[in-house]
């Protein structure tokens, strides 16, 4: 027999007044107002702007996989996204960072190597990748 599948708190309990309920989540008017500059505004990645449409229409009262539908992403995306912003407001809509940053080569190397390939093969060096005229010249 198939066990009914637990819908979990009713309220999440968050700072700011902020509660997220299974209906819709409850914001203040300056909330939502920042949210619809979000949306509207060219200064913010796409990504960020369709975050905070998916709060905005989950405020509406909409449904997750009708809000996941209109914005081509998963249901589970349009869950966690407004999680995220329940937990950490505008912050939350942002792209995490992950990883570290890329290491680069030092420019003092960089020269070296680009030097060295300008200059050819070494004399003597016969490389499997020369043209065919320069190995026949060679031997």
């Amino acid at each position: 027999m198939r066990q009914p599948r637990n819908p979990g708190p009713t309220k999440i309990d968050v700072s700011r007044g902020l509660g997220a309920y299974r209906s819709g989540t409850a914001l203040c008017s300056e909330q939502i107002a920042e949210l619809r500059e979000l949306v509207g505004s060219r200064d913010v990645p796409a990504v960020v702007g369709l975050r905070a449409r998916t709060v905005l229409w989950s405020v509406e009262g909409r449904r997750r996989k009708d809000i996941a539908e209109l914005a081509g992403v998963a249901p589970l995306t349009v869950a966690r996204c407004k999680a995220r912003y329940v937990e950490r407001g505008v912050a939350g809509l942002e792209d995490k960072r992950r990883g570290e940053p890329r290491t680069q080569v030092p420019p003092r190397a960089r020269a070296r190597v680009i030097a060295l390939t300008r200059n050819g093969p070494a004399r003597g060096f016969r490389a499997s990748h020369t043209g065919r005229r320069e190995r026949w010249l060679t031997t």
